[in-house]
């Protein structure tokens, strides 16, 4: 999935990969204080550029973060 693509994403998607990470982490206070300060940086961010998003900062940083916990796993195997 391209994280660009956004008006294809959908509620079930979204909470799968939330689900996801949530599994994958031994400290679930830790990442969401991770996630809520990159989707702090992502407003930050979108404040910035004059942009068009439609995606709003804690999915993006949702999708993100789990494509990342997806290429740490299959580097790990």
């Amino acid at each position: 999935m391209k994280i660009n693509n956004y008006s294809k994403i959908d509620d079930h998607c979204i909470l799968s990969k939330t689900e996801q990470i949530l599994k994958n982490t031994n400290n679930r206070y830790q990442i969401t204080l991770q996630i809520a300060q990159l989707s702090k940086i992502h407003k930050d961010e979108e404040m910035d550029i004059v942009d068009d998003s439609k995606m709003k900062p804690i999915i993006r940083t949702i999708l993100e973060l789990s494509q990342n916990y997806n290429i740490n796993q299959q580097k790990s195997k």
